[in-house]
């Protein structure tokens, strides 16, 4: 946009859209009114000569969303690590307590399989205690 041969226009608006206006202008760093509402009509005649306008909507949004999965999926796989250590050092401490044969591990495998796909991942301590031992009271039980 040429800022050197501005022309000065009249223009009659809506109070609302006004008032919005107003609200927003030092929001995406206009200086002024005037600078704002050439900001937002550049936009639009950008919308408008898109050949696609999806395309163009999709380009705008496109940068954001990136950058929101890359801060998500950056964060996941933190946690996914930190959760792989400690089950690690878990199954450690437990290979080390009991003498487990393999042949027991490969069944106790394809059970937590079937559990873990029936449940759609939510399994937790407590009901696997419960399932093991249906006669004991639970530990919510005793509060």
């Amino acid at each position: 946009m040429k800022t050197d041969s501005k022309k000065r226009i009249p223009i009659w608006m809506c109070q609302d859209l006004f008032d919005t206006v107003e609200k927003l202008k030092s929001t995406d760093g206009s200086e002024n009114r005037s600078e704002f509402i050439c900001n937002a009509v550049s936009f639009y005649i950008g919308f408008l000569q898109a050949k696609d306008t999806e395309a163009y909507t999709s380009k705008t949004l496109l940068k954001e969303m990136d950058a929101r999965l890359d801060f998500h999926q950056k964060n996941i796989c933190r946690t996914l690590f930190k959760l792989a250590v400690e089950t690690g050092m878990n199954a450690h401490i437990v290979a080390d307590s009991y003498n487990t044969p393999p042949k027991y591990l490969k069944e106790l495998r394809q059970k937590c399989i079937g559990e873990v796909k029936k449940s759609v991942g939510t399994i937790n301590f407590d009901s696997i205690i419960e399932q093991q031992n249906p006669n004991k009271i639970s530990l919510e039980d005793e509060e």
